[in-house]
């Protein structure tokens, strides 16, 4: 069991990934740390990494995906296989409920916005408490129209950002010095995907739904109230989420309260039951 001020500097942890995904473990230990050494502070990094409570972090770019997410009466094994057999495909969870799959691949880009939604800790407000008034669409992600080739050979062998310059460097063929500088412009065009969960990542139960509604910045905000991080896509102006609880029927009725006001429609919910990604 992780102790209340250990949380909270696992939370501070999480922020300065957040703000600067390269940020040394030095400064780690100087600005963030209640540790005294630095080998324990390194031994507390390692701890909330394996245990997931903090996840990433990941470099993110809208460089065209396809969202698909529909009832299947197929094998779950068989679709797992096509997903394994398929290298387009990025990203797939099995599900069992309204739907029985969702797929992210390569391709005509549907995917109009990706967060990992950065919570508060401790919380503002319970899972089974999110309400939201404020109307808005969220923005659409831009795609990179700039970038080069060796941007794109950067971005992809550094979408753990803090690899070494020198080893990506040997990877793409040029100079750390040009992998640097690549890295720096490719940075203002990416969004830094970093999660924080204080049960661990696995210490939730998992939950996939859907929806359509006229306040997508409102849920977002709403979101922001939590705990832990919620994963928020939107696709065919679809709002889909990833939501990380502890009591699945109590969320699920909260849901179904915001359905019946009018707060959402089109209500689709789903129990994640295994993951696939391509990706780090």
């Amino acid at each position: 069991m992780v102790k209340s001020a250990d949380l909270d500097m696992a939370y501070r942890f999480f922020l300065a990934y957040r703000g600067n995904p390269r940020i040394r473990k030095r400064q780690l230990h100087m600005k963030y740390s209640n540790y005294k050494s630095k080998r324990a502070t390194s031994r507390f990094l390692e701890l909330i990494t394996q245990k997931e409570m903090i996840r990433g972090p990941y470099l993110y770019c809208n460089s065209g995906f396809t969202v698909e997410v529909f009832k299947d009466d197929r094998n779950l094994s068989d679709l797992l296989d096509e997903v394994e057999e398929t290298p387009s495909i990025t990203y797939a969870v099995a599900l069992c409920g309204d739907y029985s799959f969702l797929k992210i691949s390569r391709g005509a880009s549907t995917l109009q916005y990706t967060e990992t939604v950065a919570p508060s800790y401790p919380a503002k407000k319970s899972i089974h408490e999110i309400s939201f008034e404020e109307r808005g669409n969220l923005p659409v992600d831009p795609y990179p129209h700039l970038w080069d080739e060796i941007d794109w050979k950067v971005y992809e062998h550094m979408r753990c950002p803090n690899t070494s310059f020198p080893l990506i460097a040997s990877k793409v063929g040029v100079s750390w010095k040009t992998v640097q500088r690549s890295y720096e412009k490719i940075l203002k065009d990416c969004k830094i995907l970093m999660s924080f969960f204080p049960l661990g990542y696995h210490g939730y139960q998992h939950q996939l739904v859907t929806f359509k509604t006229k306040y997508e910045t409102g849920v977002r905000e709403a979101l922001k109230m939590l705990d832990r991080t919620t994963y928020l896509y939107k696709f065919n102006d679809v709002i889909l989420l990833i939501l990380f609880t502890e009591n699945f029927n109590s969320t699920s009725r909260n849901l179904r309260f915001l359905e019946e006001n009018g707060l959402i429609h089109s209500l689709h919910v789903s129990i994640p039951t295994e993951y696939y990604s391509s990706m780090p």
